[in-house]
């Protein structure tokens, strides 16, 4: 990969795993609570493959800067669709890198309405304790079932008949998860804008065109979200952006809170 803006101090463009971390931890450590979204898509928008999985138009790169993201997470945040579709298991440290700021890994947190998680295959590797965020009208069985398999402490109720997303954050941060990554998919991404929670955007956009019927890295609602580059890398098989929301009582146009 190379640093393409802000231009580098030195001739040197290389960004090796080192200056990757510095680059994706610079104006995240002043902010009580810091929430970045890493999504991918296509040159042409597609959020997807055609086996509906976004690891399909991933990269080396993307990679790279999705185990960076990882290891500097308390908590990776997705929705219970995405969880299913590109079949997550709990986290560990084998996620993240060796250095990664919160011991063991960090944790995985799924939002569902309906509390109806496969927990067969969320328990089907090591990891921390998963958590279930959801709401009071959810499945009582399929509450029950995610809680005899990962406590009762691990279910986290926000909101009546849906996840109230500012509650449900609130709750994380409550728990001292303040460093906090979520995966998508493009509804909860929606959501998290939505409700104003998202302070960053990671993107990588593969250089290639799909077509097709896949959508895109954001549904179901209407925005106007404005957003600040901050970060931009290249590689020879995509493009890779950092952009902070703006905020107006942000002078610096940087979404700091």
């Amino acid at each position: 990969m190379r640093q393409l803006m802000p231009p580098p101090d030195s001739p040197d463009t290389a960004v090796d795993d080192d200056r990757l971390a510095e680059l994706y931890a610079a104006g995240t450590t002043e902010a009580a609570r810091w929430l970045r979204v890493n999504m991918v898509s296509t040159l042409d928008g597609a959020a997807m493959g055609a086996d509906g999985r976004s690891g399909s138009i991933s990269s080396d790169s993307d990679k790279s800067v999705f185990q960076t993201l990882r290891a500097w997470s308390d908590v990776v945040l997705i929705g219970a669709e995405t969880a299913r579709v590109e079949r997550y298991t709990r986290l560990s440290h084998e996620h993240g890198r060796a250095d990664v700021r919160r011991p063991g890994g960090p944790l995985l947190a799924i939002v569902s309405a309906t509390g109806r998680v496969d927990v067969d295959r969320l328990f089907s590797a090591d990891g921390g304790q998963p958590l279930l965020l959801t709401c009071r009208t959810a499945d009582p069985d399929a509450v029950r079932e995610f809680s005899a398999r990962a406590g009762d402490d691990a279910v986290l109720i926000a909101g009546d008949t849906a996840v109230d997303l500012p509650t449900a954050v609130d709750e994380l941060t409550a728990r001292g998860l303040t460093r906090i990554l979520s995966e998508g998919g493009p509804h909860l991404l929606g959501g998290l804008l939505a409700a104003d929670l998202v302070d960053e955007l990671d993107l990588t956009i593969g250089l290639e065109a799909r077509g097709g019927e896949a959508g895109r890295i954001v549904q179901g609602v209407r925005l106007d979200t404005r957003f600040a580059a901050h970060t931009l890398l290249g590689a020879g098989d995509s493009l890779i952006g950092r952009w902070l929301v703006s905020r107006p009582e942000s002078p610096d146009g940087s979404g700091r809170r």
